[in-house]
This record gives structure tokens, sequence and C-alpha cells, in this order.
């Protein structure tokens, strides 16, 4: 199937479907469990999801996003895309193996980890599944239909067992086994969906080809996700498993808005690829031009509105044994911004063009930057000492691919129709400002914010705005808005 048969749109609107999904999921699970298992449970939890982690992402070899690269070079040849799919999944299972035996001893040797023994074990299967998630394949196919409809499934079968199950502080483990079983059955499903895309064959396999681009992927990968993953395991070490739990709420918040401004991310990365390698310039530059102006339109109201709300959200969303995590959001609604830019200047400006090695060097002083400042700031300010040194580490990653991207950041970046933006999210943040001091509830501030914030775009005629505006009232009036 030729690239210009698929419609970029509707795939947008699958992924913006499962953004949806799991921005839901947590708003409707979390509060229940930070009331029902609390700090301490959520901690223990997210301590040992972070530290299986380092293993399931070596495991994995960078394939998640190796692999979704190279399907999209293949796509529409069944023949040449189920020799890709064998050689990537060998190569995952022989990783997956050798992991698995290395990850056992420290559940009998590392002294910490005793006390929670069921917990530790539960997680090897974690480690074992990493073999048959192919999500990689479906996204380099860009089928987004079938990760839409797989996710609801599997996101309303675990709201409903996390309701059942789950009652007091002790059920943490109840928790992390319904977690395992949901992922049980997404991967079996994967594995038997795959055989309409992809046959699997040990026949002729050309194994060694791959190593030296996964080299750069399973590093990049593994630097990554420690760099996100590196602060609960801190926090679990230096102070205790009760401040992951004050930390792992304000990251899930953090997480949902992120999700909303990266929701293009996992669209984009695979067309920007293929077109870049097809040497259709015009095109490439064209699609991520409207990435950033709707990250940013996205990035900055929400960062703004997080810092100024965080005591109503945190409130709403975990109660008052949390009130400890109110400054750590605010320290990181930061992020939400960061993180937006560093997609654009990382992702798609240095991974999309094959820039690996260089997108790899910014990670790895981002988490430079992040085992320092955590080893300094955990000890004394223990939650928020991390939430310090994950926001400086993002910063140091942004200003790293910046100077890599001197170019295509000066091209793409200074515009003045971006200081439309800052405007706006100014008179934002000056309402929210004088919020404090009335009585309003957070739902009001945030839904005067938005109306401040989207009226003076409207008023500005920023361009996404009103090419929205002109399709909704085309489709009313059939006649465009003068």
């Amino acid at each position: 199937m030729s690239i210009n048969n698929i419609s970029l749109k509707k795939n947008f609107i699958f992924n913006t479907i499962v953004t949806f999904v799991n921005i839901i999921t947590p708003l409707i699970t979390f509060p229940y469990l930070a009331r029902t298992i609390g700090p301490l449970g959520l901690g223990k939890v997210g301590f040992i999801t972070s530290f299986v982690q380092y293993f399931i992402i070596i495991a994995s070899l960078g394939i998640p996003t190796y692999g979704a690269i190279e399907i999209a070079k293949r796509r529409g040849d069944r023949q040449k895309i189920s020799k890709l799919f064998s050689e990537l999944l060998v190569l995952n299972m022989i990783a997956t193996m050798l992991i698995f035996i290395i990850y056992l001893p420290f559940l009998f040797f590392v002294r910490k980890f005793q006390n929670d023994a069921i917990l530790y074990l539960l997680s090897s299967v974690t480690i074992l599944l990493t073999v048959f998630s192919f999500d990689w394949l479906f996204q380099g196919i860009e089928n987004f239909r079938y990760l839409l409809v797989r996710n609801v499934i599997s996101k309303i079968v675990y709201i409903v067992l996390l309701f059942i199950v789950i009652h007091n502080q002790g059920d943490y483990v109840k928790y992390y086994i319904i977690t395992i079983i949901i992922n049980n059955v997404i991967v079996a499903y994967n594995y038997f969906h795959r055989k309409k895309y992809t046959g699997i064959s040990f026949r002729d396999l050309d194994l060694k080809r791959h190593i030296k681009p996964l080299s750069s992927f399973i590093l990049i990968s593994f630097i990554t996700t420690a760099c996100i993953t590196f602060d609960k395991t801190f926090i679990g070490f230096l102070v205790g498993e009760i401040n992951v739990g004050y930390y792992t709420i304000c990251e899930q918040i953090i997480f949902l808005t992120v999700t909303i401004s990266s929701s293009l991310s996992s669209v984009i990365i695979p067309r920007i690829s293929y077109l870049y390698n097809s040497n259709n310039f015009s095109e490439f530059e064209k699609i991520v031009e409207k990435s950033i102006s709707f990250i940013l339109l996205i990035a900055f109201p929400m960062a703004v509105g997080i810092f100024f709300v965080a005591e109503d959200i945190i409130l709403l969303f975990a109660g008052n044994d949390f009130i400890q995590s109110i400054p750590t959001l605010k320290i990181l609604s930061v992020n939400v911004f960061l993180i937006g830019i560093a997609n654009i200047t990382g992702l798609y400006f240095l991974v999309s063009t094959g820039n690996e090695k260089k997108y790899l060097f910014s990670i790895f002083m981002m988490m430079i930057t992040e085992i320092i400042l955590y080893l300094i700031l955990i000890p004394k300010f223990k939650h928020n000492g991390a939430a310090i040194g994950i926001v400086a580490g993002y910063f140091v990653q942004v200003i790293i691919q910046v100077l890599f991207n001197k170019k295509r950041f000066t091209q793409f970046f200074i515009r003045l129709k971006y200081i439309k933006f800052i405007v706006a999210t100014v008179c934002m943040a000056i309402y929210l400002y004088f919020g404090q001091f009335l009585n309003f509830g957070i739902i009001a501030k945030i839904l005067f914010s938005c109306f401040i914030y989207f009226t003076l775009l409207i008023i500005m005629k920023e361009e996404i705005i009103w090419e929205e505006l002109n399709k909704i009232y085309r489709i009313l009036y059939h006649e465009k808005i003068k």
C-alpha cells in the first residue's frame, strides 16, 4: 500500500482517541488508588516498576523505535516485512533470555528486594513479555485502528478489575498482579493479530545487519528510560518508598498533560522518517511545522496552568495524604513544556533524520546531569530534589539538541507567530495568579483560563485555531469565515 493511500489525519484521530483513553484511565484509577493503597503502596509498585524497566529496555534492544522506523520503510511489501520482523524477533528472544538470567540473582541477593519478594518475582514476568510486545509493527504499518481498539478494551477491563479487587492499603500486590494480567492479555492478542501483516520464518535470517543500528537505538532507549525512571529509583534507595509515592502521583499528572501535547509523536515519527528518506523535504517541513505549532499551542498554557493550580489538582486527584506532593508538582510543571520541545528537537530533527548519535549524546548528558543532582539533592530535599534534577536534565537535553539543530531551530522556531502563544499564556497566568485569592473551584479556574487563552488566540487570528474554526464553519454553513 502506498503511503499516499494512508491518511495521516485518520491516524491522528485514532491516536488522539488512544491518547484520550490513556488520559481518562489514570483520572479514574489514580484518585481511587491514592485513597486506597496510599502513598506507600503506590511507592512500592512505582519503585519496582522503575527498577525492572531497565532490564526490559535492555532486553528490547531498542527495537520498539528501530522496528517502527524500519517497518515504515518496507510498508506494502509483506515479504520484506516478514523477514525484518523475524530477524528482530529472534534478536529480541535471545536478549530477553539473557537479561532474565541476569535479573534473577537480584531477587535473592539484594536485601531491599526481599521485603517484597512476591512483587519482584512477579516483575520477572514482565521481562519475558517483552519478546511479544509488537506495538512497533503496528506503528510502522500505521495500523492505529488496531492499537485503538485493543487499548480501549484493555483499559476498560483494567478499570473494572481495580474497583472489584482493590479495597485497602494491603492490596498493592493485587494492583501489581492486575497490571501484569492485562499486559499478558495484550501480548497474547498482539501475537495472533500480527499474522495479518507478517509471517515468521527462521530461514536465511541476517541478524548481523541489525547489530550496528540497534547499538545506537538500545543506548538511546536505555538512557531515555534511565532519564525518566532514575528519579524513582534514586528516591527509593536514598530516602524511602513512601517518597516514591508522593513523587509518583505528580509524575502521573505530568504524564497526562505531556500525553496530550505529545500525542502527534507516535503518528508523526514513522511518517517524517519515510518522507525524509524519500527526499520529500517540502512535505517533511510542512508536517514538522504543524507539529511544532500544535505542541506549543498545548504545552505553554498547560505548564503555566499546572503551576498555579497545583494545590487544587493534588487535593482533587490524590487527597490530603499527598499534601507533600504540591511543591513537587509545581517544579515538574516545567517539564510539560520542556518535553514537548525535546520531542521536536530530538525525535523529529535528529532520530527521524538518521542522527541517532547526536540524540544519544544529548540524552546521555541529560542522564549525567540528573545523576549528579539526584545524589546531591534527594538526601536533603527528598522527592522535591528529584523533581529539580529531572527538570534540569530536560533543560540540558533541549539546549544540546538546539545547538545540534541551529539551522532547523532558527527555521522552525524563530517565528513571530509563536509570540501569540506566549501573549495568551501570560494573560492566562495573570488571571490564575490573582485567582488564587478568590474562592473559585478548580473547574471554574480551568474553564475560565481556557476561555481567556483561546479567546485571545482567536482575536490575534492564530493560524491553527482559525483553520479549525473554518472547518467547523464550513461543515455548518458550507462556506469559509471571512
